[in-house]
This record gives structure tokens, sequence and C-alpha cells, in this order.
């Protein structure tokens, strides 16, 4: 009963802290890093290398898309040899050159420098080296006997196209566990504090940390890095389902997704404090994804003396912060009772606690007087932030009393369209009648399955004809022309809305007035069954077909052109590191002649096959391919 009461009193004296949660999960992410695996390289091998590459390790600390011919890789404990094909990404270090073979993750658990990793990325026994042989038959071998070596990737401060690295030695590893602890000399680091295990439970809200990416650098054969926040380490949300054993190994089980190269990384909660390392491997036999306990990781910091912190407690909001204040009151009043001297620090914790309180209350009322005195301030200097009239349904958790219709043609009726610029998504459709959920999760109204969006990230509705948007807490933040936005913001015509700071996650942009009655109806928005819009398009001369899946179809409209690149301005955008901000234009005239034009790619636009660069407005016809920078990259001309 005691314990009951000062739970409730200390609720009344608490704040809401739901900000704190995303501000902790972001602050950690501060703490993560991606680290590379390299293998020492032949002298040879870089000698024959073109002076381009040569230059861009020397400028940034490492090249891309170099042509692996004649590499090979010899595992000198069982003598197997395999030949390397494709492209691949080479860096420098002090004068060394190595073959970039794997990227992952890393977390601070020290002040002082110290990372944690899994095992596999930190395995510098030097089983594997490098061998090259040239046209003539003559072997060369890689430098430091083969040994791979472990890199923290840093900003460079002086150069923003560069990377800067740093060495990683080895402290610890354990490849039972898949745990590594290295240490860079130098890096300043702020520590990750542990979580206590003990109050976990499943339906937690946890967030897998690490640099997304793939690990295996070999096997995708593309070498190339794509500059986006490559450094920068993302949170991706789920929840904790359960604790399980393999073999002698300690995992947590969740539902947070993640790439591989996020493997070594943090698995936090709410709080920001380490449950698990994040763990990819094949084989993981069950149905979720699954981080080494960090219960595991505690002897070998024990054993090599690393500076740990832990967090003592529960993790959570008012009620979690209440009962651990409760746990150490009741421990302060049994100590009490062997001590008489005790119940002074009793009292004065008491009369502390007061003191709060009174303080907290004040700070509420001082903050409701100013939010009364803001609602009387005109707004008409700042329209994008005026509060809107909200539809009756904006609660998307409400339940209905009786089962929802269909949705058909009359919910798009009116709607105003929400074109797609960048990721891998499509129109959004905005109802007039309704508010409409955009996320991850299955039970949103529009379904974006990327790692950084949220399971509800945000939320859209239209009042008075305007189009308003609202983040819903979401992890990674919404942004309306660049700039975050923490309440209900309006968007005007040609805003840009994006999810997350990374554009190409996935952005959309708000047209005039005129151009929303050619804007087509999206093909799988809002869960409608083939529903599309009959409106107006504009007669299209050709179509490029994509021949990979992820890439976007094109219509080419009589006597009109478009420009594709990366850029978010082109008309056609392909977020891919290998194409150039403004790639190429395509066009044609009025009785359907079709021209390409390379705009000064970097990596060349191609008909028919990567050898036929253009150079000069082309003349193009149905059936020819168009590869942009390579094969990657290809679409088949067809006719309408």
């Amino acid at each position: 009963m005691k314990r009951a009461i000062l739970l409730i009193g200390l609720w009344l004296c608490a704040t809401p802290t739901f900000a704190e949660v995303q501000a902790d999960v972001q602050k950690a992410t501060q703490s993560v890093y991606r680290i590379w695996l390299g293998i020492p390289l032949p002298n040879g091998f870089v000698k024959q290398l073109d002076g381009s590459y040569i230059q861009a390790m020397q400028t940034q600390n490492f090249t891309e898309q170099v042509p692996l011919k004649g590499m090979i890789l010899l595992d000198k404990k069982s003598g197997k040899t395999k030949e390397l094909t494709g492209d691949g990404i080479l860096f420098q270090y002090a004068a060394h050159n190595y073959l970039l073979v794997a990227s992952a993750s890393a977390f601070a658990v020290s002040d002082k420098g110290d990372l944690v990793t899994n095992a596999r990325f930190a395995d510098n026994t030097g089983t594997v080296e490098t061998m090259f042989v040239d046209a003539s038959g003559l072997r060369d071998m890689g430098e430091n006997g083969g040994h791979a070596e472990v890199f923290v990737l840093t900003k460079n401060p002086s150069n923003v196209s560069a990377i800067e690295l740093r060495p990683a030695k080895q402290v610890a590893r354990d490849v039972n566990s898949d745990l590594a602890i290295i240490h860079a000399d130098g890096l300043p680091t702020t520590a990750l504090k542990l979580a206590d295990s003990q109050f976990a439970k499943p339906a937690d809200l946890m967030f897998a940390l690490g640099a997304e990416g793939e690990s295996n650098q070999l096997s995708g054969k593309t070498g190339t890095i794509d500059r986006v926040d490559y450094l920068a380490a993302i949170a991706s949300e789920g929840k904790l389902e359960k604790r399980v054993k393999q073999k002698t190994v300690g995992l947590w089980l969740h539902s947070a997704p993640f790439s591989d190269s996020m493997s070594g990384g943090a698995l936090v909660n709410q709080c920001g404090q380490v449950l698990g390392v994040n763990q990819v491997s094949d084989k993981n036999p069950y149905d979720f994804q699954a981080a080494i306990d960090v219960g595991e990781l505690l002897p070998m910091l024990r054993k090599h003396s690393i500076a740990f912190k832990q967090f003592q407690g529960r993790c959570g909001g008012v009620v979690a912060k209440a009962e651990n204040i409760a746990d150490g009151a009741e421990r302060v009043v049994k100590a009490a009772q062997h001590n008489p001297r005790g119940w002074l620090t009793v009292l004065g914790l008491a009369l502390f606690g007061l003191a709060v309180c009174a303080v907290a209350f004040r700070l509420l009322r001082w903050a409701f007087a100013k939010r009364r005195e803001t609602r009387n301030v005109p707004q008409s200097h700042s329209p994008n932030h005026a509060q809107p009239n909200y539809p009756h349904n904006q609660n998307v958790h409400q339940p209905h009393v009786t089962p929802a219709a269909p949705r058909t043609m009359l919910d798009l009726a009116g709607s105003v369209m929400l074109n797609a610029i960048t990721g891998n998504v499509n129109t959004i459709a905005v109802p007039p009648n309704r508010a409409i959920t955009v996320g991850r999760r299955n039970d949103c109204d529009v379904v974006l399955n990327h790692a950084k969006v949220s399971g509800q990230h945000l939320k859209l509705w239209i009042d008075n004809g305007a189009v308003w948007v609202q983040d819903l807490g979401s992890t990674n933040g919404t942004f309306v022309n660049g700039a975050a936005i923490h309440s209900a913001t309006r968007l005007m015509p040609n805003d840009v809305l994006q999810l997350t700071a990374d554009d190409s996650v996935a952005s959309f942009r708000l047209p005039t007035s005129s151009s929303q009655s050619n804007t087509p109806a999206p093909r799988t928005q809002l869960h409608q069954p083939n529903t599309q819009l009959h409106n107006p398009t504009p007669r299209v001369a050709a179509i490029l077909q994509p021949l990979d899946a992820n890439l976007p179809r094109v219509d080419i409209p009589f006597s009109g052109s478009l420009n594709i690149g990366r850029a978010s301005d082109n008309d056609v955008i392909i977020n891919q590191p290998q194409i150039s901000g403004k790639h190429c234009n395509i066009g044609s005239d009025a009785h359907g002649n079709l021209t390409l034009q390379d705009l000064g790619s970097t990596n060349g636009t191609f008909v028919d096959n990567t050898n036929h660069r253009i150079t000069q407005a082309t003349l193009v016809r149905v059936g020819q391919v168009i590869y942009l920078a390579d094969k990657n990259v290809g679409y088949r001309i067809q006719s309408q």
C-alpha cells in the first residue's frame, strides 16, 4: 500500500517524456559507427590501375567501381582460391592499399575509443590474402602477409567528399558468442549505457541502430557506396519478442528490421540503452531478427578492464521513472531501519521531493499561461503553421462501431495528389473526407516498407481545400522543404514533403492546382483494388520499360522531353549512386522521333550495350535498350 501511494505521488510529480524517448534514441545513434574490413592489395594490381582510381584514393581515401580482373583470394589454411569478378571498392591508409571485403557496424562501449561489434568483423588472423595474376601470368601477393585489418570510418572535417579512416586493433574476440571488442586510438567516443535486462519484456519498443547497406562487399559486384548519410547510423523501430538460448548464447528476438551492414550495431530500448548486439547470421532459425544479449558481453568487458556504463532500473516513461525512484526510496527506508540516523536521510529526500514537485508545478503553470497567450497572437505571418480543423476521424486508432465499407472511387473524388519524387514509392492520394496515415505498419493507409520509416510516421488530411501534415512522433522525423516539423503544418503548392532526413527514403511534392488535374491516380495507394481516376493524361510517344523492377517506368510525351537523374528537380528521379545529378535527357518531336542526349554524366549514357557511349544528341527507336551508367540501370524503348 505504501509503495502504491508513493508511486502515485511520484507519477503526479513527473512530467511527460515522450519527446525525450526520440531524443534518447537519436542521441544513441551518434555513438554507432561504420567499420570496414580490408585485405592488403598486391602492389602489382595497384600499379596497373587507371590514374583516376589512384587520384581518388589520394584525395578521398577510397575509390569505387574498380574492375577486379586478375584478383584472386587465397585461403592459406585450405589452399583454396577464389577468382574475383565485377567491380570493387579500394581504400588507402598510410600509403597502404586495401580491398574492402566487408562493411559492418560497431558501437562505443567506453569513452576511450573502445567499440563492440561481431567477432567475424574483427577477424585479423590472416588466413586469407589477395593475389594478382597479370596478363603474362605473373603472380603478385598482397602486403602484410594478407592480414585483414579493421578501420573505423568518421567524417573528414577538411574534405566533405572524403572519409577518415582510423585503424582499430582487436582487444578481445569470442567466436562462440560472435562478439568482439576493438579499440581505435584517438577516437573520441561517448559510451552507450548497457540496459538492465531483468526489466525487459515482450512488446517493449526497441530500435536497431547501425549503418545500413550491404555487408559482403564482394558479392554485390557493383563496387559503389551511397554517399547519402553513408557514415550516419539509422534507427529502425520494432518490438521485443522474447529471449532464447541458441546453444549456450542468449539472444533477444525482435521485429526491428535491419540490413546486413547494421550487424554489429546496437539494439537499444527507448531510453537509448543497449540490450543486445545486432547479428545477421545464416544460422538464425527464427522468424525474427536476433541480437546477442548484452549480458554475454559483460565477462569480456570486465576481464579486459573496459570502463563501461550500465544503467540500473527500468526504462520507460513517467511510471518507470517513478518505480525506479520508489525502488531507491525503499532501499533507503530499509537501510534506515538498521541505522537510526538513516531516518534523517529519508526526511531529507522527502523534503527534496516536495521541492521538486513545487518547481514542476510552477513550470507547468507558466507553460499553460504562455500557451494561452500564444493562442491570442495573430499567425498571419506564418500561415503554414496555423492550426487546422481536424477531420472527425482524425484518431486512427479509434475503433469503428460497424465494419467500414470498402473504399471505392467515391473516396478518391476530390482527392489531392502528392507526386512521388524520390524513393521506391507511388503517388499518394489524400482524400477530402478523412485523415490518412503513412508508415511502415500494415494497418497504415499508405505503407512504406523502409527501415528508417516508423510504424506510424505521419498523418495527412485536407481542411478547407488545403493539405495538412503532422508527424506522429516518428523516430527519424518528417520534413517540409528540408525543415523538420513538430506540429500540424500546411503544405503549399510546390512544397516538398520528406520522410526522415535522408531524401532517398521517400519524398513527395504538392503540385500547383493547375497540374492536379493531369496527375494520374496511384496504382496501389490506400489499399484500393484496381481503382483509378480517369483524368486526362498527355499523349505518349513511347515508353521506357525498366529492365529492373525497382526502376520507375518512363512515359515520353509527344513534343516534350524529360530530364533523368539523381537530383530531386529532375522529371524522372533514379536514386542510385552511379547516376549523376543531371544524367541524361530523352524527348520526342511532334512526329514521335526520339532523341537521347547525355547531360555530362560521370558514368555515361549508352545505347544497346555499355561499349556504345553517346557523346552527342542521338536518335533512338523502339526496340533499342538504353543504359545509364551501367547495366544495373537499363530501359527498353517500347511503343505506346
